[in-house]
């Protein structure tokens, strides 16, 4: 499960195609953590497997509080807090005028 950072910018975008270049940038990464995928379900529906669902501000916050009250029970990703942490950075370092999130599964 990733997330993803690309600029909302057309133009880039064009040239990132043309060029056969992603123009996305992983800002997060999750190996089996369930809880966090779940939680993305519910903030979606029901979700496609390989499909990319852009993300706002708004979403990641609302993660935040989940993952303040959520127990840890994955022994992949232990320590929330080092999710909450990641989370926040993300947060803080995306302009959302100018570039856009993304999440990303596949199973």
């Amino acid at each position: 499960m990733y997330i993803h950072k690309r600029s909302k910018n057309f133009k880039i975008k064009i040239l990132d195609k043309l060029n056969e270049v992603s123009g996305n940038k992983e800002v997060a990464y999750w190996r089996k953590d369930y809880i966090i995928h779940d939680w993305f379900e519910q903030w979606f529906g029901e979700m496609e497997n390989c499909k990319e669902y852009v993300i706002d501000e708004e979403c990641l916050k609302e993660l935040i509080k989940f993952l303040t009250k959520c127990p840890v029970v994955n022994p992949f990703y232990p320590k929330r807090k080092v999710d909450i942490k990641l989370i926040k950075k993300i947060l803080d370092k995306t302009d959302f005028k100018d570039e856009e999130l993304s999440y990303y599964a596949w199973w």
